[in-house]
């Protein structure tokens, strides 16, 4: 049995993204505490906008990708 550096075990796979999934809520909340605690969004509204859609915009793809790999990852099996 040798090393192959590209193959990770399906499961493993699995653990990592149910255990990010928690992650997303946080960063969406830790983004928008940065941001009005610091009163970020008044001095520099336009980063703020960018700053909060980017986060959210990302966040969103991570769930809807979790989503997705979760309902088409049993169909592309080999």
């Amino acid at each position: 049995m040798t090393f192959e550096r590209h193959k990770m075990n399906k499961r493993v796979v699995q653990d990592l993204k149910k255990r990010s999934t928690f992650g997303i809520p946080f960063y969406i909340l830790l983004s928008l505490i940065i941001v009005f605690a610091t009163n970020l969004h008044e001095r520099h509204l336009f980063f703020s906008m960018f700053f909060l859609l980017s986060m959210g915009g990302i966040c969103l793809f991570r769930l809807i990708h979790l989503a997705v790999s979760q309902k088409w990852g049993n169909v592309t099996k080999h």
